[in-house]
């Protein structure tokens, strides 16, 4: 017994006292409760036993005397931790304060520790926020914090400052013109207001945020009687007009230009160099000003919102617009008048309601550093004189577009980038002046860059929208225009993403010659902003029936056609019933064009776009056909569609405005077996529409060749055989394979005639999948497409590197 170790004495008794009022001087950090040595720590004075499950303010003495002892003051039975010779005394139980005690801040902002406040981790010390950095990055050789971290306020204080924790984390406070513009901006969202004006408020930025609410704003219904009727129900799209005219800005955010409601926009007398070419994504916009700046040219964008869109005036001057040198430009139509003054007039047959593009500058290049080349090098030279065919960007410009994309680029400072090399601070720059803007996309091939390679300006007038939409364009008043109104060409400058992204040029040799060089860029072609009418042959089934469907189904006014109508009165009943027409055409007969086209003038029909989609096709081998054969096939294939253009082109080219659409076949392109005459018909037909296209691009008149696979057409029932048997050489040949598989119904169709119709639409109305693409010539659609393409591409590849010093060498030697 004597050896064993003594237990401690009991406390003696602690009657609690009467609680005082707690102040926050008194209360014990958390830090503190959780510094306690824990029961599981060998060096702790802690038993192993399990503690009691009480806790309380003041906690007395544990003995079995003291536990139904009364005190004076006390409330209910006191609790206890621990055991009566190990007890230690814990923190005073808070008492839960009422709902008006509760702090009001965003617990979901910040959450420091209990006892820190924002204003101590908000240090006004700068190396505080140094030291934190560090900290982060690198935590093993981080200082001390050179502001310690300060109690949280207490709740009496919060309360009375409940907005003060929202002030610190917006930064540096606001100038005076921000915040009465973002009070503006606030009460028009309130109310409902469409009109925000901003002028006179002497901004020289915009500040971010201030903008992108306008985006979801609504415009309220106003109802002034009762009861309420069924007119007082309107459409709630706001009608957005923007006002920033008489402030100092010099740049413009990117979340002006993502407002898709706005129709008014003014920026009038204000400091800006340059309008990004984002302006191109505010498709709703009608009204434009932009005088009193220092503009020296246009973004070429603009141009799509007059053509596509519904911009319909526009305010340029004042501003420093150069002069157009005739000596500098090429003319892509004589303008002039030779025998008068060298500024050109407008010709009475150009005279309408549409940008009317004059001249092209020279082209700038630049090399990867953003440098321009040097036009009197011979690197210079060479690109003039042909154009490379790759538009591969470069690694440098893939990653100057990917950063574009990171978070808060647009926020980097000069600062920021002062630890880069000289040699890509230039690149850095441009690209954080891309990002601010919202991005920019390629005039020529529509994709995203950075660095611009090619640059050069396009000088269009645009007098029409100058004048705006209430100006009458009669008869009369062309006349009196093209008599004695000039032209005011404005510049219009257009970059390119690659070295192959330049514009169809003639190039003056040194010889005093001209050769005509084509490049990747093609026609810019418009369209007017009306319902159009569509002449579609070949509409009894397949995929002339289902475009004449998809026209309608978009108010378009459609002409279908086919060569025995009784025998489809259903199909003539729902085009009809829909506002369409439908009319007899034989393309074999050699009068039928001509006699349509007296009927729709007679009717007051002008067609806009002629799809050739009749046809069908003759197999066999080559040495099958008879003459009469392939006669047959050249007349509906190729006959029949070129006497329609004759007579439907002309009335295009005099309206400046019309689209032809052949529906050609991959046979023509690749050539394939059992199909000769087929194949060369189309084939013809497509050289047909290689010239034509550039004869008649210049009259804004576009030719679309449409490259078809195997779809679910009934082309395959619709074939002939030719009279000749087939020989027995080519018994189990790809021939005899090929006429089997086609008039039996075994080849296995894999496009769909309704997915190709929207698609060809979409191609014609430059929308959807042809946004953008209004030039191209070529549309294949079907999946067996892709190999057959790349197959004829592959062979004029080998041709060339077989064949290419031979045909470079085959020259006349002067």
């Amino acid at each position: 017994m004597d050896g064993e170790v003594p237990l401690p004495p009991p406390r003696r008794i602690r009657h609690r006292s009467p609680a005082p009022a707690r102040s926050a001087t008194n209360a014990a950090s958390s830090l503190d409760r959780t510094r306690r040595l824990s029961r599981f720590d060998d060096c702790s004075s802690q038993p192993s036993s399990d503690p009691a499950l009480f806790s309380s303010d003041d906690i007395p003495a544990s003995g079995l005397e003291n536990y139904h002892a009364t005190t004076p003051g006390s409330g209910r039975k006191r609790r206890y931790r621990g055991t009566w010779w190990g007890e230690q005394v814990l923190d005073p139980k808070r008492k839960r304060g009422e709902f008006k005690e509760k702090r009001n801040v965003d617990s979901g902002v910040w959450m420091g520790s209990d006892e820190s406040s924002v204003e101590s981790m908000m240090s006004s010390d700068p190396a505080w926020g140094e030291d934190l950095r560090k900290s982060v990055l690198d935590p093993k050789n981080a200082s001390t914090p050179s502001t310690p971290i300060a109690p949280r306020a207490s709740a009496t204080d919060t309360e009375q400052t409940p907005t003060q924790v929202r002030v610190l984390f917006r930064g540096m406070a606001e100038s005076q013109q921000h915040q009465a513009a973002r009070k503006v901006v606030n009460e028009c969202l309130e109310k409902g207001h469409e009109t925000i004006d901003l002028g006179n408020f002497q901004m020289e930025t915009i500040p971010p945020g201030l903008l992108k609410p306008l985006q979801h704003l609504t415009k309220l219904p106003s109802v002034s009687e009762t009861p309420v009727s069924e007119d007082v129900f309107t459409s709630l799209t706001p009608f957005l007009r923007l006002y920033l005219p008489n402030n100092s800005l010099e740049t413009l955010p990117k979340d002006l230009f993502e407002l898709e409601k706005l129709m008014v926009l003014s920026l009038r007398n204000n400091r800006l160099t340059e309008i990004p070419s984002s302006i191109g994504r505010l498709n709703n916009l009608r009204s434009l000003n932009l005088a009193v700046n220092q503009l020296e040219f246009l973004p070429w964008e603009l141009l799509t919102l007059m053509r596509d869109g519904h911009l319909v005036h526009l305010t340029v001057h004042p501003n420093k617009f150069p002069k157009m040198d005739s000596k500098k430009v090429q003319w892509l139509k004589r303008f002039r008048d030779e025998s008068a003054s060298p500024s050109p007039l407008i010709p009475p047959e150009v005279v309408g309601a549409y940008p009317l593009h004059m001249a092209n500058g020279p082209v700038t290049y630049f090399n990867p550093n953003g440098l321009v080349i040097n036009p009197n090098s011979s690197l210079y030279n060479e690109m003039q004189a042909k154009a490379p065919s790759k538009n591969v960007p470069s690694l440098r410009e893939l990653a100057l577009r990917q950063a574009t994309k990171l978070e808060y680029f647009d926020q980097a400072t000069d600062e920021d980038f002062s630890e880069f090399p000289w040699t890509l601070l230039p690149a850095i720059k441009k690209a954080r002046e891309v990002c601010i803007a919202g991005g920019q996309s390629c005039s020529v091939c529509g994709r995203e860059y950075v660095m611009p390679c090619t640059e050069w300006t396009e000088w269009w007038d645009v007098s029409h929208f100058e004048m705006g939409q209430d100006w009458n364009w009669t008869n009369e008043s062309s006349e009196i225009r093209s008599r004695a109104y000039m032209l005011r060409p404005l510049p219009f400058r257009r970059q390119g993403c690659s070295l192959s992204c330049v514009p169809r040029f003639v190039i003056p040799t040194t010889n005093n010659t001209h050769h005509i060089t084509t490049m990747a860029s093609q026609t810019t072609f418009t369209k007017p902003n009306r319902p159009l009418t569509w002449l579609i042959t070949g509409c009894s089934s397949g995929l002339g029936l289902s475009i004449a469907r998809i026209a309608q189904s978009k108010q378009h006014t459609v002409i279908a056609t086919s060569r025995q109508p009784t025998r489809t009165p259903e199909l003539v009943t729902e085009i009809t019933q829909n506002g369409g027409e439908w009319h007899t055409l034989d393309v074999n007969d050699p009068t039928a064009a001509s006699e349509l086209l007296s009927i729709l003038e007679h009717a007051g029909h002008e067609i806009d776009i002629l799809v050739n989609n009749a046809g069908y096709a003759i197999l066999g081998a080559v040495e099958q056909f008879s003459d009469s054969e392939l006669r047959a096939q050249m007349e509906t294939v190729y006959f029949g569609p070129s006497r329609l253009i004759h007579e439907f082109v002309p009335g295009m080219r005099e309206r400046r405005f019309g689209v032809v659409v052949n529906i050609s076949s991959g046979a023509s392109l690749e050539g394939r077996e059992s199909m000769g005459a087929y194949a060369a018909a189309k084939a013809a037909m497509d050289g047909l529409s290689k010239v034509l296209a550039k004869e008649v691009a210049p009259f804004n008149v576009r030719l679309l060749t449409v490259w078809l696979g195997v779809f679910d057409t009934a082309f395959g029932t619709a074939c002939l055989t030719a009279e000749k048997p087939l020989p027995g050489d080519y018994e189990g040949s790809v021939v005899a394979q090929m006429l089997e598989a086609i008039t039996e119904g075994k080849l296995v169709a894999d496009g769909d005639k309704e997915k190709a119709a929207k698609v060809i639409y979409e191609v014609v109305q430059g929308e959807g999948v042809g946004n953008g693409h209004g030039s191209e010539r070529f549309l294949p659609l079907g999946r067996d497409m892709i190999p057959r393409v790349k197959l004829v591409r592959d062979q004029l590849d080998h041709s060339l590197d077989v064949f290419g010093d031979v045909a470079g060498n085959v020259y006349l030697t002067r």
